[in-house]
């Protein structure tokens, strides 16, 4: 019977639309905290403007219930996870706003019949703009069911249209018109706006699983093969790409270390940056560093003009370190550094220049083995294996 009514009502959790009603929880959840300051400042603002018009006894138990509820409302934040992953979290969350909305709104309804004091038609006026206002905010904010919108519309505003209608003058009756005109007209608004989020969800969700289903089917350029281990790097290459962690591709020579870096550059969101590659292999261990970081005129024999390093140059991108097992441990030092504080300093200077850069590493060697033999830096390599 109850889950007919759920279902009926638009509440209904299953499964199916789990991930959507996750989702429009999840939205008002963030935007709970900026509601609740708004709620408490209003809320003062009314007393303080009916102070000396009402019975100070009242004025203080109906802002004392608005505030237990939203005490209440606080602790249910604090202590409830903020991302809803499961169906019990999204009936807890649901119940939690249905019941203080109805609340809320009713509470605030009530003050619909404080304004209609005889003698103060400015006080009158300003009290109803604030809840006209309450009611078109909640409609333009809680984005979770049209009931909770409607409910708490209905609360405040047929208040208002009833202390209109008791005051028996003709004038207020096109008041009370245009309030319920207003009424049917934001609850329509509110329907219309619910489900045009519950669609926009159900896009975003259907795009993401089009670009999974794509990122399958359309495998990394240049690099062959279906098997079930390579389908294994095309996932690793994917979930790499989107960290920002350095990485150390270990394999032996030919197997296409230089090929999956490439790819993690290109899937990041680096790719619009520069991609340099150096061969540690290939370069002299007294220039290692010069090609690295780069060195001033003057600094040694050869240098007869300023030279900028692979660092620098790979600046906003990425810095693949191919065969980095045969780097020289002075130049490891410095790596070391770059990696910690993303700062280098080039060969005879003393000035530091910040740099933003994503290392990838690859050996095929045994670094392990190497640390054993004091061939590379063991506070180095837990720096590069991070993945």
């Amino acid at each position: 019977m109850f889950d007919k009514l759920n279902k009926k009502l638009g509440l209904d959790i299953s499964q199916e639309n789990l991930r959507i009603r996750a989702e429009q929880l999840n939205e008002l959840i963030a935007l709970l905290p900026t509601m609740l300051g708004a709620n408490l400042a209003l809320e003062l603002l009314v007393v303080w403007l009916m102070w000396g018009r009402l019975g100070h006894l009242v004025l203080l138990s109906w802002l004392a219930v608005l505030y237990l509820i939203h005490t209440q409302e606080i602790i249910h934040l604090l202590r409830s996870p903020k991302m809803i992953c499961s169906i019990g979290e999204c009936k807890h969350w649901q119940k939690q706003f249905l019941w203080t909305f109805s609340l809320v709104g009713g509470i605030w309804g009530s003050a619909g019949v404080f304004m209609f004091i005889p003698g103060e038609p400015v006080l009158q006026a300003f009290l109803m703009c604030i809840m006209i206002g309450i009611a078109a905010a909640v409609v333009a904010i809680n984005l979770v069911f049209p009931l909770v919108q409607q409910i708490y519309v209905v609360l405040v505003i047929l208040p208002i249209l009833t202390s209109m209608l008791l005051q028996n003058d003709p004038d207020y009756y096109l008041f009370a018109a245009m309030g319920g005109v207003f009424l049917v007209f934001m609850t329509k608004a509110g329907r219309d706006q619910s489900k045009n989020m519950e669609l926009s969800i159900r896009h975003q969700f259907e795009n993401v699983e089009l670009k999974r289903e794509l990122a399958k089917k359309f495998h990394p350029v240049n690099i062959i093969g279906k098997s079930k281990r390579m389908e294994d790097v095309y996932e690793a290459i994917d979930m790499v790409s989107q960290t920002r962690s350095t990485v150390l591709l270990r394999g032996e020579t030919g197997t296409g270390k230089e090929l999956v870096a490439h790819q993690i550059h290109e899937k990041s969101s680096r790719a619009k940056g520069p991609f340099v590659e150096v061969n540690c292999a290939a370069i002299p261990s007294e220039l290692i560093e010069s090609e690295l970081f780069g060195h001033e005129k003057g600094s040694f024999t050869s240098a007869i003009k300023q030279r900028i390093g692979k660092f620098e140059q790979a600046n906003g991108g990425t810095l693949f370190l191919d065969e980095i097992g045969d780097m020289s441990l002075s130049a490891q030092a410095k790596v070391l550094r770059a990696l910690q504080e993303n700062k280098i300093t080039r060969v005879g200077s003393d000035k530091d220049i910040h740099v933003n850069v994503r290392v990838i590493t690859a050996t095929n060697k045994n670094i392990k083995k190497e640390i054993e033999n004091n061939g590379f830096r063991e506070d180095l390599y837990h720096r590069l294996s991070v993945i």
